[in-house]
């Protein structure tokens, strides 16, 4: 909710008004806050966490507990990605790095399900849509966001 004000107060007419500059900077606060906490959880505990239990060899023996892993720490490192892309529609130009840490997010969770997860899984669609949606908005590169959509779309 906070991200579609943001959105409508940046589109609108008048979106340099000094209450819609103020109301603007209390939601940049908000989205920050809450994002940085979830990252936070992610990098500290959960990714560390799942790559832990994450072996990565596939046998006969472990195949399902490896895949389950493997769908949790791309869920992980997509979750991440997510929250970075927030950061970098919200702060553009103004803090870089947010774009970068997206990038580096969705590109390691992109090689997880590619190897772990099956095309039609929800996690790889979501994950695909979403690194779409990163490269057609942070990166201006429509080209590009629109060949990762259609290559998930296709191989589902």
């Amino acid at each position: 909710a906070r991200r579609a004000s943001y959105r409508c107060l940046d589109a609108g007419e008048n979106k340099n008004a000094k209450s819609i500059q103020n109301y603007k900077a209390v939601i940049e606060a908000e989205v920050e806050k809450i994002s940085i906490e979830v990252i936070s959880l992610l990098e500290k505990f959960l990714i560390p966490w799942a790559e832990h239990l994450f072996g990565g060899a596939k046998t006969e023996q472990n195949h399902g507990e490896v895949k389950r892993q493997g769908e949790a720490i791309s869920f992980y490192y997509k979750m991440a990605g997510d929250h970075y892309r927030y950061l970098a529609e919200i702060f553009k130009t103004r803090k870089p790095e947010y774009t970068k840490k997206a990038q580096e997010a969705y590109v390691k969770a992109k090689e997880l399900v590619t190897d772990y997860l099956p095309t039609t899984h929800p996690i790889r669609l979501g994950l695909m849509l979403n690194y779409s949606v990163y490269e057609h908005e942070i990166k201006q590169n429509k080209e590009l966001a629109c060949k990762v959509a259609k290559e998930a779309f296709d191989v589902a």
